[in-house]
């Protein structure tokens, strides 16, 4: 019969002797204990995976360079527009970079017109006609509007009393 005097037994059944019990080893490393050749854990967020990956954000972002709606853009890579609109609320970078797409390909067509009108004179008519400045400036020409008019009240309110 054999002696286990001075040997315990681990978790696992195996009997371990005491005479290293001085120098202590791991058989389990902890999550901390990493040694330098392996690769860092992997944040895992769990759950779901996302529909929009980082390709699928850059075909949405040149969709909206070429003028697509962000529902046509989502029609476009097969997701519903909602996940869309969500993930450029989860994300303010890639909204941000939604949102300058968006510009430029509103500009575009524009831009066409513009070098058009240089050459053709019904192009230049059209957008004579038809171009509208940014709503900032219209903001900016209606609040000087409603200044003018208020001037003008004042001033005939003032004619009026005098009268």
């Amino acid at each position: 019969m054999r002696s286990d005097a001075g040997a315990s037994r681990g978790v696992d059944g195996a009997v371990r002797s005491d005479a290293g019990a001085s120098e202590r080893v791991d058989e389990f490393p902890t999550p901390h204990s990493e040694s330098p050749t392996s690769d860092p854990p992997s944040k895992s967020r769990g759950g779901r995976p996302r529909v929009l990956d980082n390709a699928k954000k850059a075909k949405i972002i040149a969709y909206f360079e070429m003028g697509l709606s962000q529902r046509q853009a989502a029609g476009m890579i097969g997701v519903d527009p909602r996940t869309v609109a969500n993930e450029r609320k989860r994300d303010p970078d890639f909204d941000e970079e939604c949102l300058y797409a968006n510009r430029r390909g509103a500009c575009r067509p524009l831009l066409k017109v513009i070098q058009a009108s240089n050459r053709s004179w019904r192009a230049a008519a059209w957008l004579v006609r038809n171009h509208k400045p940014c709503p900032e400036v219209r903001r900016e020409e209606s609040e000087e509007r409603e200044r003018e008019a208020a001037e003008g009240v004042g001033r005939l309110s003032k004619f009026m009393v005098t009268v």
